[in-house]
Order: C-alpha cells, then structure tokens, then sequence
C-alpha cells in the first residue's frame, strides 16, 4: 500500500499544483495584454478630453461643439456644470484642481476634465473595452479546461487500480466458490502490489490448511484404523488365553499397540498447533552459522560424518530461533537417518537470501515423489525408518512462514537427497 499512497500523493500535487501553475502563467500571459490594450485606450482617451476642453475654452459655444462634434471610435461627449455633478468633496476638489477624474460602470468608463476659464465640466464616455467581457468568457474556459485535464488525469491514475481491484474481485470470487488453485498475478507496476501478495500468501496457506486436512483424515483412518485392529484382536485373544506367561506377552503387545495410537495423536496435535505457533513468531536476528555449528556438534555420530562448509563472515536471517532451530535440527536429523556414511551441509548467498544445502549419501527421493514429500503423512518409498511423515511437513510449514523456500534435488556429490533452503537475509546487521 506505500506505493498506493505515494503515488496518491504524487498524483495530487502534480495536478493541483503543476497544473494550476501552468494554467496561470498562460492566464496572466493573455490577461495581461489584454489589460495593457486597455490602459492605451483610456491613456489615449485622457489625452483627448484635455485637448478638447482646452478647445472648449477657447471657442465660445461648448454646447454647440459637442452636438456636432462625431468620433469614428464611438466615443461620446457631454458638457454639464460643475455643482450638477453628484461626488464625493475629495473628488470635486481634485477635479476643480485641474486633474482628470476617471469612473468606471458596468457599461462604459467617463473621463471628467474641468474646461478651463469655466464652471463647466467635460465628460468623455468610452464603452467598456470588449477585451473584458471576452476576458470573462476566457476565464470561464480556462477554468472548465483546468479541471477536465485534472479529472482526465486522475482517471489515468485510477485507471491501473481500478483494473487490479477487478482483477482482486474476480479471483477473490472464484476462490471463494472453491477454486482454491487461483492466484493473482502480481503486476510489475501495481498500486496495491502488497495486498495482492498477501492476499496469494493467504489462498495459499488456505489451500494448505484445506490439503493438510485432506491428508490428517485420511491418516486418522489408516494409521489410527491398524493398531486399533490389532488391539481389539489382542484383546479378543487375551480374554480366550489362561497361560499367565502369553496373557503377559498379549498385555505388552496390546501396550506397544497404545503407545503407537498415543504418538500418532500428539503427531497430529503438534502438527496442527503449529498453526497457531505461527502468530507468536518472535522475530530476530540470528546468525545460522552459529545455529548449524550447535547442531552438528550435537548430532554426531560415531558411524557417520557430519561436514559443514561455510566460507562467510555472517548468515545472517530475520526469524523465529526456536522454529528455526526446530526446521534445521528435522533435515539434519532426516539426513543422518537416510545417510549410510556421510553428511554434507553448505551455506551460500543468491540475491540477497541466503541458501543452505543439506545432502547425503543415502538412496534418495524418487522424482515422482519429490513434490510430496513436504506433505503431512507422506513418507518416500525408500524409506525404512519409523515415523509419521511429519517432519518435512514441519519443515515446510517454517519455511514458508519466514518467507523462504525449500526443494529437494538428487544430490550431485554424494547421489542422495539434497535439500536446498532459501531464507532471506535480515535487512539490517548489526
């Protein structure tokens, strides 16, 4: 959402400043030769008002000149006493002094000049210019200009987040109507990138939860379903059986039978717990070179080597220590369970995440069944060990929660599994 508001923000200034600054300048441009025409007429009009009233007073009859007297420009003349005029004392006394009084209506501007030797005052009345109503007309158009370029430009900024809000329904709605495989695309340039990364993270966790739950029950009914067919078998048996010593051999079996039932149901309870641990994640930095090194110290054995390669200063990540521990001390502890002779695990770098290969020398993941493995339950036909098939499944879970990645591969140096963890690097080391 920064992006949203940044360029909200960039999008605002640019059309209410720049443009009102543009707009302005072209204004006052076109206004002002307007307004300097209109100063020359009225500058040319006071010229002409004090030649003719020195005429005036020179010729005997001012009434008689100004019947006759015609002007091309439509400028009109008038002659009346001094005391009919109706102003203001200042106005009088300035205009008795000799100066030129100018007063402007709605619909034409009188120059006052005081004819010389008399009481008289002649009044030349020019229309109002034509420059200021068309002036008017301007500022309507630039005004209505103005704010149809701003409205053309927020729709243009509009346009890209009006798409991927669409784009966000439709998805949003076809998953909601189960199709849990969609996904947004995020785009390259996109306001509302974050939300539509959260919003993939979520789907994609949901689809997980509903897969998880998909697989917890169809365990629940096969690896819950065996050792409850053997316990009532054993207990079918036991109450037919008097020998002492095999009703004491049926007990221990019947127990052995329980005590499975009771590990798979704490598997499953700590598998779905870790939903829940997701939202206690504490956050840090941590250094998993550090982190390995305890490891490996603490998992040696005396049949297989361990072996560490780590040529860099710092591994640093931002995550949770406890479930990031929990994440490497299950592949190592897979590893030595496959291995037959050796271990083998490397820290390196790649755009800016660091990446931890842990491989071994034992017979491998089938292709087929390396997209598979990182689900609950599922366990690798090669496989010969005891368990659930939870810890990948774990695995995968922190993974995903500190924003990384995990992939098995054949391993290229010892022909066994490789497992590759992609974590980001934490943003600030200290």
């Amino acid at each position: 959402m920064r992006w949203l508001s940044l360029s909200l923000i960039t999008v605002v200034l640019v059309a209410t400043i720049g443009l009102g600054w543009v707009f302005d300048v072209v204004y006052q441009h076109y206004a002002g030769d307007a307004q300097n025409d209109t100063a020359d007429e009225i500058q040319h009009a006071e010229i002409l008002t004090k030649q003719l009233a020195d005429t005036l007073a020179e010729s005997g009859d001012a009434q008689q000149f100004v019947a006759i007297w015609q002007n091309s420009e439509g400028y009109q003349l008038r002659v009346l006493p001094l005391a009919e005029l109706v102003l203001p004392e200042s106005l009088l006394v300035s205009l008795s002094a000799g100066n030129t009084l100018n007063l402007e209506s709605d619909t034409d501007i009188s120059i006052h000049r005081l004819i010389p030797k008399s009481e008289s005052v002649l009044i030349m009345e020019i229309p109002s210019p034509e420059e200021t109503a068309q002036q008017s007309n301007n500022r309507y158009w630039f005004t209505s200009l103005f704010y149809l370029l701003l409205i053309l430009l927020f729709l243009l900024w509009a346009q890209p987040l009006i798409t991927r809000l669409l784009q966000l329904r439709k998805t949003a709605r076809a998953f909601g109507k189960g199709e849990l495989s969609q996904r947004i695309r995020v785009g390259k340039v996109s306001y509302i990138s974050d939300l539509e990364t959260e919003f993939n993270h979520m789907a994609q966790r949901i689809e997980d939860l509903v897969s998880d739950v998909k697989l917890l029950s169809s365990a629940v009914s096969h690896d819950l379903r065996t050792p409850l067919a053997r316990i009532r078998m054993g207990l079918d048996t036991l109450s037919e059986e008097t020998d002492p010593v095999k009703r004491q051999a049926y007990e221990d079996r019947i127990n052995e039978h329980i005590d499975d039932m009771v590990e798979l149901i704490e598997t499953l309870l700590g598998y779905a717990r870790l939903d829940q641990a997701m939202l206690e994640l504490e956050r840090k930095p941590i250094d998993i070179s550090q982190l390995l090194h305890k490891l490996v110290e603490k998992k040696q054995q005396p049949d297989k080597s361990i072996t560490l390669n780590h040529n860099h200063k710092s591994a640093m990540v931002s995550g949770d220590p406890t479930y990031l521990k929990m994440l490497f001390s299950n592949l190592l502890q897979n590893a030595l369970q496959h291995a037959q002779h050796r271990v083998h695990i490397e820290i390196g770098t790649s755009a800016g995440a660091l990446v931890i290969w842990v491989a071994d020398d034992g017979p491998g993941i089938a292709a087929d069944m390396q997209s598979d493995v990182f689900k609950p339950f599922v366990r690798s036909r090669n496989s010969k060990h005891k368990g659930h098939g939870v810890g990948l499944a774990i695995c995968k879970r922190v993974v995903d929660w500190h924003q990384g990645s995990i992939e098995v591969q054949q391993s290229a140096n010892l022909k066994g599994a490789e497992f590759m963890v992609t974590l980001p690097k934490a943003t600030t080391i200290t």
